[in-house]
């Protein structure tokens, strides 16, 4: 079954580390929604991204995105502002 974890505040600004913020095992795959009322955008590296550009994919409001084949040493980063979901794809 799959393990839910409270929703997290996506701030403006900065590029947010999924997985630091959840404290979930780098690597493992995630299923995220946002629930703001604007879109996000997803990342999959090593590292933020450095680009002012958009990078990555977008999500919608209230729509999915799985990240399921997350390469080692890679994590998953959002960028955006608002509420996402997050929970471990098993």
């Amino acid at each position: 079954m799959a393990n839910t974890i409270p929703d997290i505040n996506v701030p403006r600004g900065p590029w947010l580390d999924v997985y630091e913020k959840t404290q979930i095992t780098p690597g493992t795959p995630l299923i995220i929604k946002n629930r703001s009322s604007s879109a996000m955008y997803v990342f999959i590296g090593a590292e933020a991204p450095t680009t002012n550009g958009v990078i990555g994919w977008d999500i919608g409001p209230e729509e999915w995105t799985r990240c399921s084949s997350v390469p080692a040493n890679s994590k998953v980063w959002l960028k955006g502002f608002g509420t996402a979901f997050v929970q471990v794809d098993d």
